[in-house]
């Protein structure tokens, strides 16, 4: 079964023995070294770090090996660093795997390197990294990365801090990102005191679609809540005169969100596709429907954008009410493929407010529904900001005036 959500690298050691071996066979390692290369077509780079040799196998969640992406290996001084480099199709990932860890495995031996005549111990690993496809701008890891934290206080490292806002972020973020990619996480406390349902993700810094820091600003709130006027406590590391692509929010001073409400939908591997829809209040002269046909937009009229169409289960989806204006939104999500039920998908829907706090939502069990059926969820006071639930479900939507047709054909 596919776990979408996280990126999942596993780790198999494979090691042989020689009867040459040194004396030291400690896993941990004397002195700081990088290397890098690029994955062959059976999808292997293998990278010399003197006292450690690391094969890197790449594949997808098939898994299918992958050829032509960069990886890179830092032997820090208590983890080793593993970073693999996305492309147009895959997500830039990374992995840290501790020595300690390591030690204890007893299925671990060393082997002398050939080019030593010492017979100093070199430590041999096998790594196989599982990418995960592009779908949107940012990825989040929802299985939280084992000792992301650590980085920041490993001796091998460097720790620059500042203090700011997300807009300050966004230009660190430009200006260290690597191949168009950096990781952020927030610490716990952070995560905690912004009710975040994720620590680590991944974002894409394409100018094309990352145009601004209020682009920027919007993604961070839809996956940490936290917002453009809150006051950051960040770092960012080096290590020797390379700077990795991270970013450590570590304290948070919060104000009230500068938007109205932001919808999160989530769901199970079955149905495979479920869609969001809200549907507008009269703006100016006309109501709006968003779905995956019509994003919206955050910028202009309705002031309204759906993030992404999620086609192959898991979500998230998120739709944003940047402003508000007077009437009813409602919201809804209807089960486009036609395998499955919403009320037996393990689906939720979280509705976050500017003062951060969170109603969530789950399906009634309704026999019978399926394909094309709504789950009709909630409305929204575009004045009050009241949410209602709902909690029906129906073959019809709940506004029908207008509407195209949600159930056109998808590019699966």
């Amino acid at each position: 079964m596919r776990l979408r959500g996280c990126i999942t690298l596993f780790i198999s050691l494979t090691m042989l023995l020689f009867l040459a071996c040194g004396e030291d066979d400690s896993p941990f390692p004397d002195s700081p070294a990088s290397a890098t290369g690029t994955t062959d077509n059976d999808g292997l780079a293998e990278l010399d770090l003197g006292s450690h040799i690391i094969t890197v196998s790449v594949v997808d969640f098939i898994p299918t090996t992958i050829s032509g992406i960069a990886v890179t290996a830092h032997l820090l001084k208590d983890y080793l660093y593993v970073y693999a480099a996305g492309n147009d199709e895959f997500y830039s990932n990374f992995k840290l795997v501790s020595y300690a860890d390591m030690e204890g495995n007893s299925g671990i031996i060393y082997a002398p390197k050939p080019a030593s005549p010492q017979g100093a111990a070199v430590f041999e690993t096998n790594i196989e990294v599982t990418m995960e496809r592009i779908t949107r701008d940012v990825y989040s890891y929802n299985e939280e990365p084992a000792y992301t934290e650590d980085v920041q206080s490993d001796i091998w490292t460097t720790v620059t801090e500042g203090e700011g806002t997300l807009s300050d972020i966004y230009e660190l973020a430009n200006s260290i990102a690597l191949d168009d990619a950096i990781f952020i996480h927030v610490v716990n406390d952070v995560a905690t005191l912004t009710n975040a349902e994720v620590q680590t993700i991944s974002i894409i810094m394409d100018d094309e679609t990352i145009t601004s820091d209020t682009v920027f600003a919007v993604l961070l709130g839809l996956e940490f809540h936290i917002f453009s006027a809150d006051t950051l406590t960040y770092t960012y590391v080096d290590y020797g005169d390379i700077t990795l692509p991270m970013i450590f929010i570590n304290e948070a001073t919060l104000v009230e969100g500068g938007f109205f409400a932001q919808f999160t939908l989530t769901w199970g591997e079955v149905p495979y596709d479920l869609d969001s829809h809200i549907w507008t209040p009269m703006i100016g002269v006309s109501s709006h429907h968003i779905y995956w046909v019509e994003r919206g937009s955050i910028a202009g009229e309705p002031y309204v954008f759906l993030d992404v169409d999620d086609l192959f289960s898991w979500g998230p989806e998120h739709i944003v009410i940047q402003q508000e204006f007077p009437g009813t939104y409602y919201y809804s999500v209807r089960q486009f493929s036609d395998e499955g039920n919403i009320p037996n998908g393990d689906v939720k829907v979280s509705v976050l407010k500017p003062d951060r706090s969170v109603e969530e939502f789950t399906p009634p069990n309704v026999v019978g529904s399926g394909q094309g059926w709504y789950w009709h969820v909630c409305t929204i006071d575009g004045t009050t900001g009241i949410v209602t639930e709902t909690g029906t479900m129906n073959e019809d939507p709940p506004v029908f005036a207008g509407q195209p047709d949600p159930m056109r054909s998808k590019p699966y």
